[in-house]
């Protein structure tokens, strides 16, 4: 990205990939939520669905998030194991799709 800077021809290259990033870095919160929902509902021996775990944890997320200090932390925490799982979610289908087409 900061060689797309530098170079003038992919100056808007550079602003789509500041909006990507953003856009992933909000989203990331999505599976920390669903695992924090989960964990929280598995603790208080409550089935739910993803919805119901993805409102628990967005829930208690937002007000951790709203603390002073430990909300920007938690923010940090929170934006960088969601990007972490979704990286590793996305190599992990893509491999398997690698192994399925080589097995047909």
């Amino acid at each position: 990205m900061v060689l797309s800077a530098i170079l003038l021809i992919t100056i808007p290259f550079v602003v789509i990939y500041l909006l990507g990033y953003i856009i992933a870095a909000y989203l990331a919160k999505i599976p920390v939520a669903v695992w924090l929902g989960r964990f929280i509902l598995g603790k208080l021996n409550r089935p739910s669905g993803p919805y119901m775990a993805l409102f628990v944890g967005l829930l208690v997320l937002y007000i951790v998030f709203m603390l002073p200090i430990l909300g920007i932390v938690a923010q940090l925490v929170a934006a960088l194991l969601g990007l972490g799982a979704m990286t590793m979610t996305y190599l992990a289908h893509r491999q398997s799709r690698k192994v399925a087409v080589a097995a047909a």
